[in-house]
């Protein structure tokens, strides 16, 4: 069957990360890249947005949080949120002694949405590849912001409760230290608990990030950070799920779509995923579950892993005529050629299928690149109905308004 998600390749990742590395083998191992993260990737004018964001997105609530000398400051994560971040050199020092004055600080910002949707779109276009590699596994993306001058932070030692693969950016201007403790070495304990960091010491693997680097930490390790001057960390991370996970969610689709389990529970599968199944009908055996498990990895990739927007109301094609539009950053429309032809799309976690041809592939590569795209003239019935149903879902938005991101439980 001809499989090919539409969307992904445009910024040519694989040129980026060296060689090797995408092996499935390569990317569960530690990694050090020295000099990987360039101002085109991500710079400290990227981090200077991101802290004016802050203040007027009220739904960063408990996901920003500020610890001076030890302990959370709820005043100063008031004053953080109502500060504005200066421009000119050395901002960040300015802004960081207005802040906190001499005393050791640390901040996190844990919330998708105050991000740069470019930036965002960035980092998913890079990680994209690494998603590929691990057989497609994908549960989400998320992003935070790390900034301090703490040493060790007050995460202490510590692993984190799903299993995330964690990419560090570290942005600068200073240095920072990530420990790791191998697998066995330390003695099993659940992810929420927070360990300290001195009596481990000897036991654990040192890695002294400069600015410009990024370190790759692999699922469930045991690790800690130490910040002894004013540095600036992007984590993002990407949850894994089990293939098994995956197969089910994709089998639970198949059938409802089948109308054959409208309204029941989970259903466990047998222990051969793949393959035959007496409950199946010919739509859904092996070859049909392993399609459509490429079709839920697709459909929560366009939507980055966030819970899904309800349905919008999808416009009449008279009332888009003339108007201008562009995606919705940093979601991609994701798209398969289907055996028979159709096209499958996927756009913030909702899906549609219909007759393919060109104009429907070119739509889509057109929004995926940035164009702005006008509804009429050149666009067929099925492109403009595609558009409709893009602009329903909120995965694009008209050119000049507000942007539309984020999601609603």
């Amino acid at each position: 069957m001809d499989v090919s998600p539409v969307g992904m390749e445009r910024s040519a990742p694989e040129a980026v990360w060296p060689p090797g590395f995408l092996d499935p083998d390569a990317v569960l191992d530690l990694h050090l890249l020295k000099g990987f993260v360039t101002d085109d990737l991500m710079s400290m004018e990227d981090v200077r947005t991101t802290l004016a964001a802050v203040g007027p997105l009220s739904q960063v609530g408990p996901n920003l949080r500020v610890a001076v000398d030890g302990g959370y400051r709820q005043d100063v994560r008031q004053k953080l949120i109502d500060s504005e971040p200066p421009d000119g050199n050395r901002w960040l020092e300015h802004w960081a002694e207005g802040l906190f004055g001499d005393q050791p600080f640390y901040v996190v910002v844990n919330e998708l949405e105050v991000f740069n949707p470019v930036l965002v779109r960035r980092i998913a276009r890079l990680l994209w590849p690494l998603v590929e590699a691990h057989s497609g596994w994908f549960g989400g993306l998320s992003m935070a912001l790390l900034m301090g001058r703490d040493g060790y932070t007050s995460f202490g030692v510590h692993r984190d409760p799903d299993c995330r693969w964690n990419l560090q950016f570290h942005v600068g201007p200073s240095s920072k230290t990530t420990l790791v403790w191998a697998d066995g070495t330390l003695d099993d304990s659940t992810s929420a608990e927070r360990l300290a960091v001195d009596p481990l010491l000897p036991k654990a693997a040192a890695f002294e990030l400069a600015p410009g680097d990024l370190f790759v930490l692999p699922c469930r390790r045991m690790h800690a950070a130490r910040y002894d001057d004013l540095a600036v960390t992007l984590v993002a991370s990407m949850k894994v799920e089990s293939e098994r996970s995956l197969a089910e969610a994709a089998f639970h689709r198949l059938l409802d779509a089948n109308g054959d389990r409208k309204g029941a529970g989970p259903l466990p599968l047998g222990r051969s995923l793949l393959g035959a199944n007496p409950m199946l009908d010919p739509g859904l055996d092996g070859e049909g579950l392993a399609s459509a498990m490429e079709s839920e990895r697709l459909r929560r990739w366009s939507n980055l892993g966030m819970i899904a927007r309800k349905a919008g109301r999808l416009p009449a094609i008279p009332e888009i005529l003339g108007l201008t539009f562009v995606i919705s950053d940093p979601f991609p429309v994701c798209a398969r050629v289907l055996a028979d032809g159709r096209r499958w799309i996927a756009a913030r976690g909702h899906t549609l299928t219909l007759a393919g041809d060109d104009d429907v592939d070119s739509l889509v590569e057109r929004l995926n690149a940035g164009e702005r795209v006008r509804a009429g003239g050149d666009l067929a019935p099925r492109a403009l109905l595609l558009l409709a149903f893009l602009i329903g879902h909120q995965a694009v938005h008209e050119a000049g308004t507000e942007r539309v991101s984020g999601s609603e439980p």
